[in-house]
């Protein structure tokens, strides 16, 4: 399972046209204003390898999947409509399924220590 939660976003706040098919040459531009994302959870699938060099050095790699399915709250503001104003609240679903790839140099501390003992009791 995994959980992700989203600090800092923000709308880019870019103006793209947006035509108004009552209103023809009206010049008119809309943008995307307080966004938010809400936290998701989705299912992961995993799969990797260790291999050690020698009892102390080693390296693994790991490949997961993650299907998220946030929702963005956004508001588009469009300023150039003959009636002033119009914000519209947008409630969108994302589907955000990344592919992580990663690797690492492994350490061990105390490898010449043996195998775990069990203890008689």
């Amino acid at each position: 399972m995994n959980f992700t939660a989203y600090w800092g976003t923000r709308a880019g706040n870019q103006m793209f046209p947006f035509a108004l098919p009552n209103f023809p040459g009206v010049a008119s531009f809309t943008t995307a204003t307080a966004a938010t994302i809400t936290p998701s959870w989705g299912v992961v699938g995993q799969a990797g390898a260790d291999y050690m060099f020698n009892d102390h050095w080693g390296v693994n790699v790991d490949v997961k999947y993650i299907m998220m399915e946030p929702n963005a709250h956004v508001w588009a503001v469009n300023t150039g409509t003959p009636f002033g104003a119009l914000a519209v609240p947008l409630n969108l679903a994302v589907k955000v399924n990344p592919i992580v790839v990663s690797a690492g140099l492994t350490y061990r501390f105390g490898a010449d220590w043996g195998v775990p003992k069990i203890l008689p009791f």
